[in-house]
């Protein structure tokens, strides 16, 4: 039972992670896409600096991890691997390959503070609290930003107070990767820094050592951005200046203070959230030396205090929350010491959050990101072969919104397909006419649908299946249903499947 036991838990939690990369198709966030897998175009070639985003004309984004997607890229092409829709699948399966070592080396880093009873819960609520998978597979800053800090904390908690300098060099390292991949992460890294010398009391050799590591990365980064933007630059410092002193970032909107607690509380869903601000209160009263205390609470302090404000900029730090929740709950019993009490509390409540989790993780499992764009697009590229779109008023998957400088994907740029204005063949006096094998993509609010199934079309497929969005009335991972992608086509033209 026990070799099962062992057996079960790793194949659920590969088989997870993989269909999770798998159907994770495009991005929850257009940073994740046009500020990475574009800006690896401009090297790659099928961008200039014309076509990228504003924050390339600004100098505000580090060229790390384009310059790793576009080494993946090579890489999978030296295989035979072109198709952009595979070639982004493979810095998914990278991604979740990833995050696996970091959470293994975590787990087993902290493995010593948690009592026996709790391996497997603490194993399975690292890999699988309902939204970590659909975090961990993700080509993002928020995502490898996280996972470095992730593996920085794991080799911290192993360092005894002997010197261990090559320890805190490596960890040096990972602290300057987890800034170049989001700079935002100084906050969570200047906390783990104080923490260093209050509570761990590291002798300034040891920190010295630390900072050589992180400075190296910073410096061998800057001669990349240099690279990248073709003269000197230090893009974090520009980062710094355009979204802070000329407060940019405010353009994109502005939240209260108030907005992550709220949102730590919800978006897990209730239940989840209680438990895991709960969680958060009982490590800050009665364990506040704790390593995770000191990286996580400055970075959401700091968030807070921010204007704008994005639910995406946590997610630097979920990896630690399942941590926190059972050395939470073992605080609890070691100060109420009424186990019947305890019992009859915790195992509703579990039972609530496992069904719960349940069903987050075969939703998220099988749900293409955000609007399921690119799940269209690749679903088109597989089954046709020249074919007519035709799209309306911003339903155009291959350009997000209405032409924005830099939001044109030219990564998942398709020859076979001509996408053509379906106004000019619905118009009352036009002489033009939809053909039979002509494809039409609208939002599933748009009104033309009625008339195109007047004339014979039928819905092939949506961005998002139908079950997908019943459930997610629960949970609300994504809010603008109304306008995920239809793709109608005439039946007798359906390829088959």
């Amino acid at each position: 039972m026990l070799i099962l036991k062992r057996i079960s838990i790793p194949i659920v939690i590969i088989a997870v992670y993989l269909l999770t990369a798998i159907y994770s198709n495009g991005y929850h966030h257009p940073d994740e896409h046009y500020q990475i897998i574009e800006f690896a175009g401009l090297k790659g070639g099928w961008n200039t600096g014309a076509d990228l985003c504003w924050e390339y004309d600004a100098q505000i984004r580090p060229a790390l991890q384009p310059m790793l997607a576009l080494t993946v890229f090579k890489g999978l092409g030296l295989l035979g691997i072109t198709n952009p829709f595979h070639l982004a699948l493979g810095l998914r399966l990278l991604t979740a390959l990833f995050a696996a070592c970091c959470i293994l080396v975590f787990i087993r880093s902290f493995q010593s503070q948690i009592a026996g009873k709790y391996h497997s819960l603490l194993m399975l609520l690292s890999f699988l609290l309902w939204f970590l998978p659909a975090v961990n597979v993700r080509f993002s800053s928020e995502t490898w930003s996280g996972l470095t800090l992730l593996l920085s904390v794991a080799l911290l908690n192993n360092m005894r107070k002997q010197p261990a300098f090559r320890l805190y060099f490596v960890t040096g390292i990972l602290w300057g990767f987890s800034f170049e991949f989001r700079y935002q992460m100084a906050i969570a890294l200047f906390g783990l820094f104080v923490w260093l010398i209050v509570v761990k009391k590291s002798h300034w050799k040891q920190l010295s050592m630390l900072m050589l590591g992180a400075v190296m990365v910073v410096a061998v980064c800057i001669l990349l951005d240099a690279w990248f933007y073709g003269n000197w630059v230090f893009a974090p410092w520009n980062y710094f200046y355009v979204n802070m002193v000329e407060d940019v970032a405010s353009h994109f909107g502005v939240s209260p203070w108030y907005f992550y607690l709220e949102r730590i509380l919800n978006a897990p869903t209730p239940v989840i959230g209680i438990l895991m601000l709960g969680s958060m209160a009982v490590l800050l009263l009665f364990d506040y030396k704790h390593v995770l205390v000191w990286c996580v609470l400055p970075f959401v302090l700091v968030h807070s205090m921010i204007a704008h404000k994005e639910l995406r900029f946590l997610f630097p730090i979920v990896n630690f929350l399942p941590l926190m929740l059972i050395l939470a709950l073992q605080h609890i019993e070691k100060r109420w010491n009424n186990q019947s009490a305890i019992r009859a509390v915790i195992y509703p409540i579990g039972v609530i959050a496992l069904l719960i989790n349940m069903g987050g993780l075969v939703m998220l499992s099988s749900k293409p990101a955000s609007d399921g764009n690119m799940e269209i697009l690749q679903y088109i590229d597989k089954r046709y072969d020249h074919v007519n779109l035709y799209t309306t008023a911003g339903s155009n998957p291959y350009v997000l919104g209405y032409q924005i400088k830099g939001l044109t994907p030219r990564f998942y740029a398709n020859d076979k397909v001509t996408v053509k204005d379906l106004a000019t063949v619905l118009r009352a006096d036009t002489q033009v006419k939809l053909e039979n094998d002509d494809l039409v993509m609208l939002y599933a609010c748009y009104h033309e649908s009625d008339q195109l199934e007047k004339e014979g079309f039928q819905i092939e497929k949506k961005s998002i299946p139908d079950w997908i969005v019943w459930l997610d009335q629960f949970y609300k991972v994504y809010d603008k249903y109304r306008f995920v992608f239809v793709l109608y086509a005439k039946p007798e033209h359906q390829p088959s499947i």
